[in-house]
């Protein structure tokens, strides 16, 4: 049995931080250390099994980096039921490397294997172990139990000397330079010229920072922001930037805002003399040209903020120059229904939509094929909604009735395709149907495995014929999904760890105000790295938050950063709790006095009445109270806004401003980010703990009809959903009673009341 299986090659920076090695990226890089089982998705070891079997790893290489000498300590165990003939192949870009002998004897082995520099490849470099295991010499079943291999990838580890190279800086590179393929975690230093920036340089450097995330994909970005450190007297040697003391930077890369007026101390003349308009510009670094300043500028606020816009558009191709100047732009704003591979409304979808391609599998248990596409994440489906999925496909012949392709979302088990005929078969609409309800919001992916096993098993000494054993999968196939509502239930933290809704929406008719309610350097840095995490999550900017010291809409949703005693005072009283040194917090919504304006909104009695029916004994009426010292703890919770209903607030919060940065950088790992959950999460990096709790001041938003609500608020409340049933029973009877009676007295007024 051939097994191969490639991490997904964004895996390697999933666990950065976990590096023995963990480098800034301001710093040239000495030896990296990098375990196996940090490029892959689960951290578990790696078994080879069956006569034949292989597993390849994804090794990222950036373009900035210059590899001098690269090894691999491999660790692995093997049966000990494996005879001489048994051995173990390591392979880099499918050159073989090193051939290892299997010995049952001793069956615990180490190796250490030169990596060739010139074998590695900017990009993505596939790193294969393959073994072939024998238990006999004779005859002998190739899927044997005995045949094993297991590789040690917590212990085995790659080990990388290298440095960054120095690069002739161009806009049109910049992916190459914010790129997820580094190896160690990358931090960027977003440089302004006050160190109290104001509203146009928080929404400037807010969408900066958004750009570097998007450029690093799902590699989380840790942004700094820093008060440019000027020089008492000018440095004459210094050409192009003056008034800069590169220390700034801290020796690493980084970005330089503000508008011509404010940067004429620190520039000079003849690069200023460009700034005719929206501009953006990269330099080397003037002490380790081997790192970047890019300088994001224009002649007044709105052209700064028109420049970073446009840098913060991953569809924008920026030209391979140093310096430019945006002439024209004109931005939409993309709608968060109407993003790449989305299914969100009742219209066909062809398989080629969400990029895959016909695809053949061959063997007995051969790779999946995979779709993958992504759900709104407030979709609610009445009923037996589900999505129809029409595929063309064709299977071979030879194949025993036992064979199967089977569907999974998600890594759960949906659907299974029967293959029942002997002589192969073509479909042109084979129907498989998918209930909305089993999507989850973001990102789904559906999975076709054929489990195929051929119609002759062989026997005594008789090979096993694999070659016909073929399913393929076209891309004409298409999918179509019944008509569903817009319609959830918040607060959920879990929703926005995986999507960023409702803030990242981008809908029309409402916008997102950011608030960071303290200009300094910490706070503003804690500020850019959550948008800059939440564009991460949608992979689209928020190109027209509203971000400064201020609220600007309070009809809008609402993002507030910033210490416990500067949030505003309603914002604070509307809040499930309260932080302190000793941190009480009511989740239950009867403890809270908030105000909240009344609505024009028919269905909000309605509403309120089933937030109230569910029994107390499955309502949170605790009040939590936490000793301790909670000085480095962060606090991110949602709630309704006090301004407006249908509108929520997003609150993250500490009791200074110190641990607002540093927590920050720690929330935002996918390790814990994934854990966000509730409607409050309390994490401290100290003791590495993170606290979930559940709100019930719940609300609903979204776009839904009377019916479309209704089946929900069922949905959510089955105890109010009896209640309401039996109600209106109650009610039948008494109407049809008093009904009955009035018919009867004025039809037959002779017959007494008790006949």
């Amino acid at each position: 049995m051939m097994e191969r299986v490639l991490t997904l090659i964004g895996i390697l920076l999933l666990a950065v931080t976990q590096f023995s090695v963990v480098a800034d990226a301001g710093e040239n890089q000495a030896a990296q250390t990098i375990y196996l089982k940090e490029l892959m998705a689960t951290d578990t070891p790696v078994i080879l099994r069956s006569a034949q079997s292989e597993y390849s790893f994804s090794i990222p290489l950036s373009a900035r980096v210059q590899v001098e000498k690269a090894s691999l300590d491999l660790r692995f165990t093997n049966s000990i039921s494996l005879t001489a003939r048994s051995q173990l192949k390591v392979a880099l870009n499918d050159m073989i490397l090193a051939q290892v002998p299997l010995r049952a004897r001793s069956p615990e082995g180490r190796v250490s294997v030169r990596l060739p520099v010139a074998l590695l490849k900017q990009g993505y470099n596939k790193l294969t172990f393959s073994v072939a295991q024998h238990y006999t010499e004779s005859c002998e079943d190739p899927s044997s139990p005995e045949l094993w291999t297991q590789i040690d990838t917590a212990k085995s580890a790659l080990t990388f000397k290298s440095t960054y190279k120095p690069s002739g800086f161009r806009l049109n590179n910049l992916a190459d330079l914010i790129d997820r393929k580094l190896w160690s975690e990358y931090r960027l230093r977003i440089l302004t010229t006050s160190d109290n920036p104001n509203d146009d340089t928080l929404a400037a450097g807010a969408l900066v920072a958004q750009s570097a995330a998007l450029l690093l994909d799902y590699v989380p970005l840790v942004v700094s922001h820093k008060v440019v450190t000027r020089h008492s007297a000018k440095d004459k040697d210094q050409q192009r930037f003056p008034g800069l003391d590169w220390r700034s930077l801290g020796g690493g890369d980084g970005v330089l805002i503000g508008t011509n007026t404010e940067l004429k101390d620190l520039v000079a003349k003849q690069i200023l003399d460009k700034v005719t308009g929206p501009y953006l510009a990269i330099f080397p670094n003037e002490v380790d040209p081997a790192h970047f300043l890019l300088v994001v500028s224009g002649r007044d606020n709105a052209e700064l903020q028109l420049a970073a816009q446009v840098l913060a558009l991953r569809g924008a191709t920026l030209p391979a120059l140093q310096h430019v100047v945006i002439s024209d732009a004109i931005l939409h704003n993309q709608h968060g229904y109407q993003r790449p591979n989305a299914i969100t409304s009742d219209r066909v979808y062809s398989f080629t939509e969400f990029g895959f391609q016909s695809t053949t599998l061959q063997g007995m248990y051969p790779e999946p094929a995979q779709l993958r596409f992504w759900a709104a994440p407030d979709l609610f489906s009445p009923g037996d909604a589900a999505i129809a999925m029409h595929l063309h496909l064709a299977y071979g012949a030879g194949v025993d009735l036992q064979s199967t392709l089977n569907l999974f979302l998600n890594g759960q088990f949906e659907h299974a395709i029967h293959i029942t005929e002997p002589h192969g078969v073509v479909y042109y609409d084979y129907i498989v149907k998918i209930p909305v309800a089993s999507l989850q919001p973001g990102w789904n992916e559906i999975s076709f495995r054929p489990s195929m096993l051929p119609a002759n098993l062989g026997g005594q000494c008789q090979p096993i014929f694999t070659d016909n054993l073929l399913v393929t999968l076209f891309d004409d196939s298409y999918l179509k999904m019944d008509k569903v509502a817009h319609f959830t239930k918040l607060p959920n933290l879990q929703l926005i760890g995986r999507t960023g809704y409702p803030y990242t929406m981008n809908h029309d008719e409402t916008n997102v105000s950011v608030q960071v309610t303290e200009t300094d350097s910490a706070t503003v840095s804690a500020a850019w790295t959550l948008m800059a995490k939440l564009a991460q999550i949608a992979k689209y900017p928020l190109l027209h938050a509203q971000v400064g010291n201020q609220i600007h809409n309070d009809r809008d949703h609402l993002i507030i950063i910033g210490r416990e005693a500067t949030i505003p005072a309603k914002l604070k009283a509307a809040a499930p709790g309260s932080l302190s040194t000793s941190l009480l917090s009511r989740i239950s919504s009867r403890e809270s006095n908030q105000q909240v304006p009344q609505t024009t909104d028919k269905f909000s009695k309605f509403t309120e009445w089933f937030k109230s029916s569910a029994p107390d004994e499955i309502k949170d009426q605790n009040e939590i109270k936490f000793s301790g010292d909670l000085n480095n703890s962060v606090i991110l919770l949602q709630y309704e806004s006090p301004f407006n209903r249908e509108r929520s607030v997003l609150m993250l919060s500490a009791l200074n401003s110190e641990s607002l940065a540093s927590e920050i950088s720690a929330l935002i790992q996918h390790k814990t980010w994934g854990k966000l959950a509730g409607g409050m999460f309390l994490w401290q990096t100290e003791t590495q703990s993170a606290q979930q709790f559940e709100s019930a001041q719940s609300f609903y938003i979204g776009d839904a009809d009377l019916r479309s609500r209704i089946g929900f608020y069922f949905s959510d409340s089955p105890v109010a959903a009896i209640l309401t049933i039996l109600v209106g029973i109650l009610l039948f009877v008494i109407v049809s009673r008093w009904l009955l009676v009035r018919f009867r007295r004025k039809h037959h007024p002779n017959v007494d009341d008790d006949a």
